[in-house]
């Protein structure tokens, strides 16, 4: 299950990869919307999306545009980044679009989007390892980067992906191996994998498997 909040705070999205609202045999998944009160910070489910069923699918990260227009999310079963508008006054949420992460094999775990709003990074399972797809963003229609060097990237089990604020870099959880990698961003959105990366992660797998990762808002931790 993944959380993630609005910028401007009005409202919380959640994915439940293992939900059922549909009924029947197969966990299909869900997305829930809830709005913030602003002062309490309590939550109010959004009639309509709380849960709004997803198309046979598992939900896994969730990424939110810096305008809040739409959210992002990683649809494991599917092998893609589903593209859902934010009503911005209810929060209520609709599909819009679908972008492929590549072959089925490559299962997207976690998603996060540059500050400007204009990269989508999405760290996946792939043949043999993991991956690291990246795509341009236009009104919520997501393309894969074409400029070199092109995604995909290599990251080895890329569970969590976070983005600098400053939109240096890119840092991912190879969870699997108990590394953690960083990408330098380029001209158009590239990346290119920093000197020393992957780099390794408190006593390594199995006794430490790094799974979330966030980067502290002013940059310099995560």
């Amino acid at each position: 299950v993944v959380v993630t909040c609005r910028t401007a705070g009005r409202f919380v999205f959640v994915s439940n990869t293992f939900d059922n609202p549909n009924g029947g045999t197969t966990l299909r998944g869900s997305l829930s919307s809830f709005t913030i009160n602003p002062n309490t910070g309590a939550l109010t489910a959004v009639a309509g999306s709380n849960p709004l069923p997803t198309p046979d699918t598992h939900p896994e990260g969730i990424a939110v545009d810096p305008e809040g227009a739409f959210i992002y999310v990683a649809d494991n079963y599917n092998a893609t980044v589903d593209t859902y508008s934010v009503n911005a006054g209810s929060g209520a949420l609709a599909l819009a679009n679908s972008a492929s992460t590549g072959t089925a094999t490559n299962t997207p775990f976690s998603i996060g989007i540059d500050p400007a709003g204009s990269h989508i990074y999405v760290g996946s399972f792939d043949t043999p390892t993991g991956t690291i797809e990246a795509y341009d963003v236009n009104s919520g229609l997501l393309t894969p980067i074409v400029a070199a060097p092109p995604p995909p990237y290599v990251a080895h089990s890329p569970l969590g992906l976070a983005v600098d604020s400053n939109d240096q870099f890119v840092f991912t959880t190879d969870t699997y191996d108990s590394t953690l990698s960083v990408f330098a961003v380029g001209n158009g959105g590239t990346l290119t994998a920093v000197n020393g990366s992957p780099f390794a992660f408190q006593a390594g797998y199995p006794t430490n498997t790094a799974y979330a990762i966030a980067v502290y808002p002013a940059g310099g931790y995560m």
